[in-house]
């Protein structure tokens, strides 16, 4: 390995260990694909879950663990009928998007 080599994995070794910020890095995936039908207009909220806000996304997220929390789960079904966001929806999560999810539930899922 060439100390470059060396530099670039210790730099990107210390932005996965940074935190993620809800704001910069969850926030804009959940508006992008949850919010339409789990955000603040009551009238298409579905199954009357809101992840807009930490209060309503108690329901869904367990800070600390991904595998207790029915968000995770859903958004990282194998089977298409049980993933989110649904096919019909004409949206979907991409495998880092996942990642990052899953990440942020582990960090405590700290909303701001």
């Amino acid at each position: 390995m060439n100390c470059r080599t060396v530099w670039v994995l210790i730099a990107a070794s210390a932005a996965y260990s940074a935190r993620l910020d809800y704001n910069r890095d969850v926030r804009p995936i959940l508006a992008e694909n949850c919010f339409h039908c789990h955000g603040q207009d009551s009238k298409n909220r579905m199954a009357g879950l809101r992840l807009d806000t930490s209060a309503g996304a108690a329901r869904a997220i367990t800070p600390g663990k991904p595998g207790a929390s029915s968000l995770y789960a859903r958004i990282s079904a194998e089977q298409p009928a049980r993933r989110m966001p649904p096919v019909a929806s004409n949206r979907s999560l991409t495998a880092e998007q996942v990642a990052a999810l899953k990440r942020w539930i582990e960090e405590g899922a700290a909303y701001a």
